[in-house]
């Protein structure tokens, strides 16, 4: 039986911001950045829309994921043991990472679509959307 379901930008914000402030920093840390002002990593601007299209690697073509409650910067992750390894956040990413969530992680998911979310379901979405596993924890 397939089940369909809604997350809203809200939730995905704030898992987001729950991974960021502390649910992850055992075993990655965090940098939030203005795509305008990166220069190290090639972005597309579609200037229509204002969406950014990461234009390089394994990430070539995806669109970073803005998070409107931090002033629309973008988020990226790298893990402790290979810092030289930027995690970007972008849509598809996102959409992977809930459809794993809630087949390997229902109550995780439940959790986090329910709103009765906490440090470790932010975890566990965001480890499902960068490593497409919970590896760690």
């Amino acid at each position: 039986m397939k089940i369909e379901s809604n997350v809203s930008d809200e939730i995905i914000n704030n898992a987001l911001i729950g991974a960021r402030e502390g649910a992850t920093c055992y075993w990655a840390q965090s940098r939030l950045f203005d795509p305008n002002k990166r220069k190290d990593i090639k972005l597309h601007l579609n200037p229509l829309e204002g969406r950014y299209f990461v234009g390089e690697g394994k990430y070539d073509g995806e669109e970073l994921w803005l998070n409107s409650e931090c002033g629309n910067k973008a988020l990226s992750f790298f893990e402790e043991e290979n810092p030289e390894i930027e995690l970007f956040v972008t849509h598809c990413r996102i959409s992977r990472g809930l459809l794993l969530m809630s087949e390997k992680y229902p109550k995780h998911f439940a959790d986090l679509i329910g709103e009765n979310d906490d440090a470790t379901t932010h975890d566990v979405f965001l480890q499902c959307c960068l490593l497409n596993n919970v590896i760690y924890g």
